[in-house]
């Protein structure tokens, strides 16, 4: 009896030891992830609370969107600079598990109108297990803004990432979108995307439906699928890519086939991201002029790379157009067209059969 006593109290203490142990490693994986979103987006990540015991704890996040461009675009349409994140821990031997939701006040309240009735239209659950593996499933409700004659849709989304060590693999699942912006308007449906690695990795990219109304000009695409392989190296990124499309129509213009295989070499992944997110408020910012954008382009091609396209395939019902190219730039201030020349080497080859 004795011995079965001890036993018991050890393997008690053993249980309560992997416990705290998963505790611990949760609360750093916690850490870890604010410095994470701090570091590698246009938010500021803060914790104000962490209280923490030994089978459970409850921890506040702060995001606050740190770009000032991007911070006024919310505010003039009364969209939400600063959103509170609320945790929730719970700790076993085997797993660490958390669930966090936004928290709807202050500022938040104007963002959880937008999802109408629903209880819970933002829920992430994440799992950490004693072996090292996480899994991460989040999911979004449908979301609906309008501001005079300015609307967006967000149609739900659901996103699950698993990894083991430096292993990443993130599936997401999102019905789309419908923006419209005066006579302007651009619809996306169906869209799915697959990514396996970590630095270096293999995505697939499939998009159901777009379509672009703007002004005269009207765009649609049809069964969109983008195969690419990515790899980061220092600060520098490398993508291959191979675009394909059942059919596509550029107003009265309607092709069969689209296809193109795109390569890039060595650009700058911050300036890029930076040029991406300015492009982005061109588009949807109509008080912009750009010039931000010009900036943050002109220093992303200072940086140097290179584009390479082949496979170049586009079949209409009068023709088919095929070709190549690369483009070259060394590393060096671009601020006029001649210094891009001087900078620069590329081909481009068409050729209609």
């Amino acid at each position: 009896m004795k011995k079965i006593i001890i036993s018991g109290a050890l393997l008690a203490a053993g249980l309560v030891g992997v416990t705290y142990y998963m505790g611990q490693q949760a609360k750093q994986s916690y850490l870890d992830w604010l410095s994470q979103v701090s570091t590698n987006s246009e938010l500021q990540a803060s914790n104000s609370d962490y209280q923490s015991g030994l089978f459970s704890a409850s921890a506040t996040t702060h995001l606050r969107v740190k770009e000032p461009k991007l911070a006024q675009i919310l505010s003039e349409h009364g969209l939400p600079t600063v959103l509170e994140l609320q945790h929730h821990f719970q700790f076993l031997p085997w797993q660490a598990s958390a669930r966090t939701q936004p928290v709807w006040r202050g500022q938040a309240k104007s963002l959880k109108a937008l999802f109408g009735d629903s209880a819970t239209p933002a829920v992430a659950n994440y799992t950490l297990s004693l072996l090292g593996g996480a899994k991460l499933d989040l999911r979004m409700d449908m979301l609906q803004w309008r501001s005079g004659n300015d609307s967006l849709r967000l149609f739900p989304l659901d996103l699950q990432v698993t990894g083991q060590g430096k292993a990443r693999h993130a599936q997401l699942n999102w019905n789309g979108l419908e923006w419209q912006q005066a006579a302007n308007r651009l619809v996306l449906s169906g869209f799915k995307f697959d990514s396996q690695g970590s630095s270096q990795r293999q995505c697939r990219a499939q998009l159901g439906t777009m379509t672009l109304n703007q002004g005269n000009t009207f765009i649609s695409l049809n069964g969109l699928q983008v195969d690419s392989q990515v790899l980061e190296h220092g600060n520098d990124i490398d993508r291959n890519s191979q675009w394909r499309a059942d059919d596509a129509k550029y107003n009265a213009d309607r092709f069969s086939q689209l296809a193109l295989d795109l390569q890039m070499k060595n650009w700058n992944q911050r300036q890029l991201a930076d040029t991406l997110r300015e492009m982005l408020i061109v588009l949807t910012d109509r008080q912009d002029d750009g010039a931000d954008f010009l900036h943050s382009f002109t220093e992303l091609l200072s940086k140097g790379g290179e584009i390479h396209f082949d496979n170049l395939k586009l079949v209409a019902s009068n023709g088919e157009l095929s070709g190549q190219g690369y483009l070259k730039l060394k590393a060096g201030k671009v601020d006029s067209l001649s210094q891009f020349m001087a900078q620069s080497e590329g081909e481009v080859q068409l050729s209609v059969p």
